[in-house]
């Protein structure tokens, strides 16, 4: 299978995936939402600057001896001095110089293909965690034929890049990075994100302001300091006792979003992304969610 035309496949270093419980393969284009800045030094440097930045905030978030990294970057920025994620001594980062059109996204689709689809691996022993960090369209085919083989394969976006909203019906686990303080502003920014991105209009989603407003109501099965009783059985159903205890915090099992649009050419489309909007939000915030549209003609 030829990759792309330039060949980077002696450049691939031989890696020993059985040394680690988490893969991380990383987009990096894509998660810091930017191609890389050709040009003058200063250019250089602000894009690499960029890099370092985000996979810094990645790396912290999933480091372990355990963990690892998968990086393809174009080759003039991977042999950068400042570039700060070479491969490294403990050969659990490998950063993977690319040429060409899509190169780094090549460059991972194959370790992909190589490491997990075109090899025997037992599905039912496989027991380690796949984490896939990017939004690009190219990584459709890859995603599903991953989801239907192994059930540990997480995506990971990012606040900064837009994405492809059919990617993220692939995965069981989405994972929204980003610096936000509370749920509710990692959920509107999550759906502003979708939204624009489903639209084509990321790259311009200033110029649009769609929403009138967007309400939250979490919704608690249990209140704090609700006596809770439990039927528990035991013995095949012949023995059963109750199990009493008083909760202590709120538990938020359910989040319900009212999303006001505002009179816009894309009102009605957007009236389209409902249930997968909705279903998106549930794997990022490992709950149920539900999601309703209300256009500006509804009171």
């Amino acid at each position: 299978m030829l990759i792309q035309g330039q060949n980077f496949l002696p450049l691939f270093p031989k890696i020993d995936i059985n040394q680690y419980s988490q893969i991380h393969v990383i987009d990096i284009e894509n998660i810091v939402g930017e191609k890389p800045r050709r040009g003058s030094f200063s250019r250089r440097d602000n894009y690499i600057e960029k890099v370092n930045s985000k996979l810094s905030q990645y790396v912290s978030n999933f480091s372990s001896n355990k963990s690892l990294f998968i990086i393809s970057l174009t080759n003039e920025f991977c042999g950068l001095k400042n570039y700060q994620f070479k491969t490294n001594k403990l050969k659990n980062i490998y950063s993977i110089p690319a040429v060409g059109n899509s190169g780094a996204d090549n460059v991972l689709i194959y370790f992909l293909h190589k490491h997990f689809l075109n090899n025997n691996i037992n599905d039912q022993r496989f027991n380690k965690e796949i984490f896939i960090a990017t939004g690009d369209k190219d990584f459709l085919p890859v995603s599903q034929l991953l989801s239907k083989k192994f059930g540990n394969v997480s995506l990971v976006l990012s606040e900064e890049g837009s994405f492809n909203k059919n990617l993220i019906q692939f995965f069981k686990k989405c994972i929204f990075m980003g610096n936000f303080e509370t749920t509710e502003e990692l959920i509107s920014k999550f759906i502003r994100h979708y939204i624009y991105s489903a639209l084509g209009k990321f790259s311009v989603k200033d110029t649009y302001e769609l929403f009138e407003n967007i309400n939250f109501t979490f919704i608690h099965r249990f209140e704090s300091g609700q006596r809770i009783v439990e039927t528990i059985s035991q013995d095949n159903a012949k023995n059963t006792h109750l199990k009493t205890y008083h909760n202590e915090t709120d538990s938020d099992d359910e989040i319900e979003i009212s999303i006001k649009l505002k009179n816009t050419k894309f009102s009605n489309k957007i009236l389209g992304f409902e249930l997968g909007l909705q279903d998106s939000l549930s794997k990022i915030c490992d709950k149920k969610i539900i999601v309703k549209f209300t256009n500006y003609m509804e009171s």
